[in-house]
């Protein structure tokens, strides 16, 4: 099972689920040390929410020491609210190191993603009542390709490529079951029963239909601008510099 369905296990409060296929990826075979950092933290946070303190806190410090570097996960989860006052978590907690510039890509990148699924529902209901006939165009942010050794950026940029490729396979079924519709309706509309014997009001209705495709074409053609502007803001730009792990902001 890989990191991201057992993701969906703690999001599903599976805990006991989401344990024992941790337990199974660290076991199975060699990880890179930000799969292994990322499988601890989720183990972490199940057996936390187990009500396993010591499990837990063994299991975060295993993430800490391969380099798990994302501390809202431990600072603000539910999970570990309870946890704040216990010398040994804060022990933990305080051996966390993030460079700046990893902090700054990971907040970005769960925007990203946000932004994605949102973009992606909003693409799928306007194609429902288009009439024309073409592809809809997908714009994406590039994935960032800065060297990094942050195991929460790698882990997310994986997520954001992924969901990038869901996106794409979703939007093009929405426009494959809409251009399906759309040519059987038109076939049904040119059987020699369903076309008027008057050819005025005939042409008129072949006018229509053709005003209304390329309206539509023309509506779907300024989204695409649109949202490609909104994607070119949200790009992420490197700053540059500030590469250096430094101590995760304190606890409160």
């Amino acid at each position: 099972m890989s990191l991201l369905n057992l993701s969906g296990l703690l999001d599903k409060n599976d805990l006991a689920g989401a344990v024992a296929g941790y337990d199974r990826l660290l076991t199975g075979g060699t990880l890179p040390s930000w799969a292994r950092a990322e499988a601890f933290a989720g183990k972490a946070r199940a057996l936390v929410g187990l009500g396993d303190q010591a499990g837990g806190l063994a299991a975060m410090a295993e993430a800490v020491k391969a380099g798990f570097d994302c501390y809202p996960v431990f600072r603000d989860s539910p999970h570990f609210k309870g946890l704040h006052g216990d010398p040994k978590y804060r022990e933990i907690y305080s051996r966390m190191r993030v460079s700046p510039a990893d902090d700054r890509e990971a907040g970005r990148l769960f925007g990203e993603i946000r932004a994605v699924s949102q973009d992606t529902t909003t693409m799928i209901q306007e194609n429902m009542g288009r009439n024309d006939g073409d592809w809809t165009q997908v714009p994406q942010v590039p994935i960032p390709d800065r060297p990094t050794r942050s195991a929460t950026v790698t882990l997310l940029r994986e997520v954001l490529r992924i969901t990038q490729l869901q996106q794409k396979r979703m939007v093009a079924e929405s426009d494959r079951s809409r251009i399906s519709h759309r040519t059987m309706m038109g076939g049904i509309a040119n059987w020699p029963g369903s076309r008027s014997d008057n050819p005025i009001v005939q042409d008129r209705r072949d006018q229509n239909r053709q005003a209304d495709a390329n309206r539509d074409r023309q509506i779907a053609q300024q989204r695409y601008e649109q949202r490609l502007a909104q994607v070119r803001q949200r790009q992420y730009v490197p700053a540059g510099g500030d590469a250096n792990p430094v101590p995760v902001p304190p606890l409160s």
